[in-house]
């Protein structure tokens, strides 16, 4: 975790030009990790994302350590590459770097594979946050935090996602799913993002990336209650667009590598 009063930067090495076979090279020899699932409670139904995403009105989805949001409109097979590279950059990043502990080398890993994806992101830049309420659950500052950077329907779409998963019980799978795959004792590394269409039917993501570190952290995180002084909390926002020319070339690559993870580790949240 970071230290106090320092801020990271973890700006990847931008892969440059590559075709189609490096990327596909590359994307068949990455090392990937997953999370350790023995323990994590199955009181959450276990469909696959596919099976009760709804695309009339959005779906919001846990995957792994990310928590993400597919804006009403998009199709399947793009919901489905935004989640799968969500995952696949998240393993990725767990095969080289302790989540936890090597923020800023898990970080370089995690952008390096989302740009090697087709994602255009630059990196992430964390800030810690330092007007933390005497006491706050860090559901209620993500949503702060978001509503002065996100757009409108960026912002409404987070805060539906993010009430629903606080309405599910501590012991639901996707409670457990998500405090599994992104906290440890006393420290946290996790994702919030929100998928739309954008021009040329190319998706962009607009993403909050947060490390935090507090003692005794709970699956269910973003709802327990906090005190400012023992709680450090940094933050790194942007928008990043996926290139569809890229993505839609390596899409049955990844799909293969992930294999059944894609369906243990994305879980639909109910919005209703």
């Amino acid at each position: 975790m970071i230290p106090e009063g320092e801020s990271a930067n973890a700006v990847s090495r931008i892969p440059g030009p590559m075709d189609l076979t490096e990327r596909l090279g590359l994307i068949g020899a990455v090392s990937l990790r997953y999370p350790e699932l023995t323990g994590i409670a199955l009181s959450g139904d276990a469909e696959p994302a596919a099976v009760r995403a709804d695309k009339s009105c959005g779906s919001s989805h846990v995957c792994a350590g990310s928590l993400v949001s597919i804006a009403a409109g998009i199709c399947d097979e793009h919901r489905d590459d935004v989640l799968d590279s969500t995952l696949f950059a998240q393993f990725a990043a767990n095969g080289r770097y302790q989540r936890d502990t090597q923020t800023d080398q898990w970080y370089s890993v995690y952008v390096q594979t989302l740009n090697l994806l087709g994602w255009n992101t630059v990196g992430f830049r964390f800030q810690k946050y330092a007007h933390l309420p005497e006491q706050f659950q860090l559901y209620d500052t993500i949503l702060e935090l978001t509503s002065g950077l996100w757009t409108k329907s960026a912002q409404d779409s987070l805060t539906a996602m993010l009430r629903a998963l606080g309405g599910l019980k501590s012991t639901d799978r996707r409670i457990q799913l998500l405090g599994g795959s992104s906290v440890a004792a006393s420290a946290g590394n996790f994702q919030l993002g929100v998928a739309e269409n954008a021009k040329s039917d190319q998706i962009q993501m607009q993403t909050m990336a947060v490390l935090f570190n507090s003692q005794g952290i709970p699956a269910d995180f973003l709802f327990d209650r906090y005190t400012a002084a023992s709680m450090n909390l940094f933050v790194s926002s942007q928008t990043m667009a996926l290139n569809d020319n890229i993505y839609s070339r390596m899409r049955s690559t990844v799909r293969s590598r992930l294999n059944t993870q894609i369906s243990q580790f994305i879980v639909t949240i109910p919005l209703s």
